[in-house]
């Protein structure tokens, strides 16, 4: 007589695995949006190793029940994600690296909230500084389709030949802690250059700018890249001016295929024009933008750039509204011409810019109501996240002063353009699900005087 488990069919106990196990970690081919390879390649270390040992040890229970059930529980979605340092020790124990989709190249034992960092603690391993030997990448293997480099530099063989497709296999590569001071042969800006890097499809480089002259990369080009985040950091170490035209390197880089964006930091009066040039190679393909990045010796508070250019643009990233409100008489010839809604897309921070204002008091809304009537503004959390900050558990939180008025102010505009507001799960504003959050914003409309007094009050017991 057949069991139970042969009686049932396949899709049935997939679709039961993928309820017990939960969202598997995401795969970067399937990633869609900007803040989709965010969370692949940006998110934190310790809550996403957390999360995927959880997930694994459900596998794992899956595994032990029967044969069928392990078959089944391998095939079933998911990163393999290992940690990697180069000596010997990885994590999870006993993995395959061979057979990994997502690798973390680490020199530190980063911190205690990483399940990692107690593993190697029971193992009595010292803790590496990050001056320490760099991790080793060769190429004689395929490599992990994610690979998470955080140590200074990485290193790829000499010689210029050709990398197999079957090798060729990385789709998304993120460099952190960089220096490109030429302190080995190869450094880790001119290691993408190499053919096993050929078809990668998202890059984030936290990286000196303006580059030196041992990390010169003219004429970059990935064809298959869609999806580019850039950290800009003021390189100390560099004399500009003192060579050529060794800093108009970024303005030489193509990426045919680049349709989202992010691009933040600082860079020198000198590389204006490089960046300004990146920006026009590409502005015309960008679906999704995230752009804060500002030239340091100009005080300029609030980054504009050149709107014309944005002909495909669906989605804008804003750290909060000020910038935004500053944009808004180029934004409003933009949505003039194209009649089309934007989506302003907010960071989880966007609350807690405690001294500036949402939309100054100077700024004549009557004269941008057009514009703002053609934007969809959408929150980082569902509006439950929202409502429950307003419980009265939360509001004696200083910091919430401040976000009540700027829900306030946002909602005030939205009511008087016609925009629209909506959660990180799509519903709207006027939505049953952001009705109990709209209702306790409209009972605090001038409690703030008495907030600040109850909280001072409570403050000297």
């Amino acid at each position: 007589m057949e069991s139970a488990i042969s009686r049932t069919p396949v899709e049935l106990w997939r679709d039961i695995f993928r309820q017990y196990l939960g969202p598997p970690i995401p795969d970067v081919d399937q990633a869609q949006n900007l803040q989709e390879f965010r969370d692949i390649i940006l998110s934190s270390k310790p809550e996403l190793l957390q999360r995927y040992r959880q997930h694994e040890n459900l596998r794992n229970t899956l595994r032990r029940v029967c044969r069928a059930w392990k078959l089944l529980a391998d095939q079933m979605e998911g990163s393999r994600i290992v940690v990697n340092y180069g000596d010997g020790h990885l994590w999870p124990p006993n993995s395959d690296l061979s057979k990994a989709d997502r690798v973390h190249y680490r020199i530190t034992n980063g911190s205690p909230y990483d399940p990692v960092f107690n593993y190697r603690k029971k193992l009595g391993i010292i803790p590496r500084h990050y001056n320490s030997i760099p991790v080793g990448v060769g190429f004689g293997i395929a490599l992990p389709k994610t690979a998470i480099f955080e140590s200074r530099h990485f290193i790829v063989p000499d010689g210029g030949e050709d990398t197999p497709d079957h090798i060729a296999t990385v789709r998304a590569i993120r460099i952190s802690y960089t220096s490109f001071r030429n302190l080995l042969h190869n450094n880790s800006l001119r290691a993408l250059s190499h053919s096993a890097f050929r078809r990668l499809l998202a890059v984030s480089l936290d990286v000196e700018f303006p580059f030196c002259d041992s990390s010169s990369l003219f004429n970059f080009t990935l064809q298959e890249l869609k999806c580019l985040i850039l950290q800009l950091s003021f390189n100390v170490n560099y004399q500009f001016g003192t060579h050529d035209t060794h800093h108009n390197i970024l303005s030489t880089w193509n990426f045919p295929k680049l349709t989202m964006l992010k691009i933040s930091g600082s860079f020198p009066m000198g590389s204006q024009n490089d960046v300004n040039e990146f920006f026009g190679h590409h502005g015309e393909n960008l679906e999704e933008l995230d752009y804060s990045a500002r030239c340091r010796e100009v005080y300029v508070r609030h980054v504009v750039h050149d709107w014309r250019i944005l002909r495909r643009l669906k989605a804008y990233h804003q750290y909060s509204l000020i910038p935004l409100a500053h944009n808004l008489p180029f934004l409003g010839a933009w949505t003039a011409s194209h009649r089309q809604r934007l989506r302003i897309v907010l960071s989880i921070g966007w609350m807690g810019e405690v001294d500036d204002d949402t939309f100054p008091p100077s700024l004549d809304l009557n004269s941008h109501k057009e514009a703002i009537s053609m934007l969809i503004f959408v929150l980082p959390h569902r509006w439950a996240y929202y409502a429950d900050l307003l419980q009265p558990s939360n509001l004696s939180l200083r910091y919430l002063w401040s976000s009540l008025e700027k829900a306030q102010k946002l909602f005030a505009v939205v009511e008087e353009v016609g925009a629209r507001v909506e959660d990180v799960s799509g519903e709207c504003h006027d939505s049953e699900s952001a009705a109990p959050f709209r209702k306790l914003l409209a009972n605090y409309r001038w409690p703030f005087t008495a907030l600040r007094r109850g909280a001072q009050a409570s403050s000297n017991f």
